[in-house]
């Protein structure tokens, strides 16, 4: 599914010209990503757009070549089942030859970007920094901790939350431990923070386990220091994150909570 609040401020920058050249796609729902995605090319590229289906025909020959993924203006890596390396993200980038286009911009869209490794990072790093005119970069992730800073600060950060009808499921026992200690100030929240949480957070993603701690705070009589503080971590995770990842995120809030008096 498309999520429409995102797409439609993507529409408005096209309309306006002021699509910035790189954006991290950052959520939980790949396919949600995805499909957002799909209806930004459409739009972009339409030859004949319409109200319906987000702005585009989906039958012009631009439409038919994006939705199979044949369209000579979107270079793409979507491989999710193994590490993106250094000669894939080279081979996206070299196909920037759209001589023979009608348009001038080229897409780059990287689905599942935190498989890539530092050095495929450092590649992209490079176009990031000199991007040229009409050429955007979108890298689809549900873990944006795994990309490198500096790949952060040369990109903004689009934060698709999670559904309100999921939002209540979203939970984990070890992530309800951990705020149970971290309740009682007991030190091994520390702990299990660095070594059980830390493969959590990896494996399922941060917006997962920021959801889950909520879920786990809602099951207790919030203590209102902690409350706040969590709230401030939710609202600024997404600027937060160009200058500290998520994992040093929550340590310092852990910190912080079990230093209060």
């Amino acid at each position: 599914m498309t999520n429409e609040f995102h797409f439609q401020e993507f529409k408005q920058r096209i309309d306006q010209g002021i699509l910035s050249h790189a954006y991290i796609l950052n959520g939980l729902d790949s396919t949600e990503l995805k499909e957002t995605m799909q209806a930004i090319l459409l739009y972009y590229y339409c030859q004949n757009p319409n109200k319906q289906n987000n702005g585009s025909c989906r039958s012009c020959p631009n439409c038919l070549a994006i939705l199979n993924h044949e369209f000579a203006g979107v270079s793409e890596i979507n491989d999710h089942q193994q590490m993106i390396k250094i000669d894939q993200v080279r081979d996206l980038t070299n196909s920037a030859d759209y001589s023979d286009l009608g348009q001038k911009a080229k897409f780059f869209v990287i689905q599942h970007a935190e498989l890539m490794n530092e050095n495929a990072q450092n590649a992209l790093l490079k176009h990031l920094e000199s991007p040229g005119s009409d050429r955007y970069f979108f890298l689809l992730t549900r873990n944006l901790h795994l990309l490198l800073p500096t790949i952060k600060s040369r990109t903004e950060v689009v934060y698709f939350g999670a559904e309100k009808s999921s939002f209540a499921e979203l939970t984990h026992p070890t992530v309800d431990e951990f705020v149970r200690l971290l309740r009682k100030k007991n030190p091994m929240a520390y702990v299990l923070l660095t070594t059980e949480m830390k493969s959590i957070i990896k494996e399922l993603g941060e917006e997962f386990v920021l959801y889950a701690l909520w879920n786990a705070y809602r099951k207790t009589d919030l203590d209102a220091v902690s409350a706040v503080e969590l709230s401030k971590l939710n609202k600024n995770l997404p600027r937060l994150g160009y200058q500290l990842d998520f994992q040093r995120l929550m340590e310092k809030f852990c910190i912080e909570v079990l230093s209060e008096d």
